[in-house]
């Protein structure tokens, strides 16, 4: 029984049936990389805009089923393969990832990445709390990154006035910079995933 499913795909129905673009957003298994045709096939028949990729990974409080970086990579490898076939550069639905690596190959320096921005990942829970930066970080019980509730009677922008943004801009600036300094793959990546910061 997965009810939210249901609701899920009702609702993208609705979407693709005014002509509204969405983007898909894919948290990628083990199980997935492993049998990519049905993935492919459902996100084909989703009538998605656009699809975003994101592999498994250990974070709060969900353990990752992947075991060990090189069978990870190895697979990952063998999926995207499989994902460029179906989804070339150019064809619908867009792929995030194809086209973020283009424009490197074009610009030859990251973008600023969204999670780092804020209010560009504006994340609401089912009480009303919001977080501003990556939505990984307003998770559980956890209140380290609630900015406020949508249900204050003060205006949302005034969060970014508050000790806690000052705090957490700083350290995620802190923490760009030593990924700038120490990771090899940081102009590709751009301190993407900040949340693995505080997690």
């Amino acid at each position: 029984d997965r009810p939210a499913y249901a609701r899920a795909m009702g609702g993208v129905a609705r979407l693709n049936n005014h002509g509204i673009p969405w983007s898909l957003l894919a948290v990628v298994t083990a199980g997935t990389m492993e049998n990519p045709r049905d993935f492919i096939d459902f996100v084909r028949a989703s009538g998605c805009t656009t699809l975003c990729v994101k592999v498994e990974n250990t974070l709060a409080a969900h353990e990752s089923t992947l075991d060990g970086e090189e069978h990870q990579t190895r697979m990952y490898k063998s999926f995207i393969g499989d994902l460029w076939k179906a989804f070339k550069l150019g064809d619908k639905p867009r792929v995030r990832e194809f086209e973020h690596h283009a424009e490197l190959a074009v610009a030859g320096v990251q973008a600023l990445p969204v999670t780092v921005v804020p209010l560009r990942n504006l994340t609401v829970a089912v009480n009303g709390d919001f977080a501003i930066f990556a939505p990984e970080l307003l998770y559980r019980d956890d209140r380290a990154f609630v900015f406020g509730n949508v249900t204050d009677t003060t205006d949302l922008l005034d969060c970014l006035q508050s000790e806690l943004f000052a705090s957490t801009s700083q350290s995620i600036l802190s923490g760009m910079h030593k990924c700038w300094e120490t990771c090899e793959f940081y102009r590709r990546c751009g301190s993407y995933y900040i949340s693995h910061q505080f997690s």
